[in-house]
């Protein structure tokens, strides 16, 4: 079965639909989820970065995690932006006896699986005082995201049980985490950060949350990216087709906009990839800290670590 049979269409948009071939890699944005499904898919930005534009044709999503892993195996080149947590903290991966190095401790993680993975994280979270059951990475702290444990409100812990092995075993590359097919690069984005700088609130699950007031505040993100100043922070600006804005744009779950958000990390990291001091947007690849939990790439985050 190929990859686009297992997906839905979304809008006009074809889910075996990809841009013209033109020189550069395929740019994807990924908004992941841990339990995939018709109502609740892993949403998935397909674009193309030429000449300060990134160009985002088309809207993928996918209802299984069989068709999932078959977007990982893609041939590239490509490279993307998947907003779920990479790693753990030093702090959790100490507490709960797994080894530092990455491929080895989410092997490990793996192996457990996600229902004993939540046990020991509840575990060790009843056995710590309050306000000291979230370990925090240095990341998470920079930009204020969830503990990359949290079972709930967001639930981040088990997407990183459901995402980190199979990037691992699709023998994707994840800078500074893993090197592994160099056409196929793997990368963490945390699009609320992109879109802190035009709105706030912009986004809910919950029905009774999908307000007037978060629509208005994705139509400012969405007017964001083409603005002067996401071309000077990140070097270009998105151009979006006209069903693909609207979709963005009437998604109250924040899905699609999301995903178009983690290509622009993804598009941002491939323009910063020959970087000496920063490659792919990494402030310090082999700063010990970084390459046991990982890194979530943002402009603003260049200059934080040594």
């Amino acid at each position: 079965m190929s990859l686009a049979q297992g997906m839905t269409k979304f809008g006009r948009h074809q889910c075996d639909r990809m841009p013209s071939r033109v020189p550069g890699p395929i740019i994807l944005g990924v908004d992941f989820t841990a339990t995939p499904s018709k109502r609740k898919p892993i949403t998935v930005a397909v674009g193309r970065l030429m000449r300060g534009l990134l160009d985002v044709e088309a809207v993928e999503r996918i209802e299984t995690f069989e068709h999932y892993e078959a977007l990982l195996a893609r041939p590239g080149p490509w490279i993307g932006g998947f907003d779920h947590p990479f790693g753990q903290s030093i702090v959790l991966l100490d507490a709960l006896g797994l080894p530092r190095g990455w491929t080895v401790y989410v092997s490990a993680v793996a192996a457990m699986g996600r229902p004993a993975f939540e046990t020991k994280v509840r575990a060790w979270q009843a056995a710590q005082p309050k306000g000291h059951k979230e370990a925090h990475r240095v990341g998470d702290a920079l930009v204020g995201a969830s503990a990359p444990h949290k079972l709930v409100h967001p639930p981040v812990g088990k997407m990183f049980v459901e995402g980190a092995p199979r990037l691992l075993k699709a023998g994707v590359s994840v800078p500074p985490l893993h090197a592994g097919d160099p056409t196929r690069i793997a990368l963490e984005a945390y699009p609320a950060l992109i879109a802190r700088r035009f709105a706030g609130s912009y986004k809910s699950d919950e029905r009774g949350r999908q307000t007037a007031a978060r629509t208005k505040a994705r139509r400012a993100i969405l007017s964001g990216l083409s603005s002067g100043r996401l071309r000077e922070e990140f070097g270009f600006v998105v151009r979006l087709p006209p069903a693909l804005f609207r979709d963005a744009l009437d998604d109250a779950s924040g899905d699609t906009l999301d995903a178009v958000l983690c290509a622009v990390i993804a598009a941002w990291a491939w323009s910063m990839r020959g970087r000496t001091r920063a490659p792919f947007g990494i402030p310090n690849r082999r700063h010990p800290t970084i390459v046991t939990e990982g890194w979530i790439l943002d402009p603003a985050l260049l200059r934080t670590i040594r």
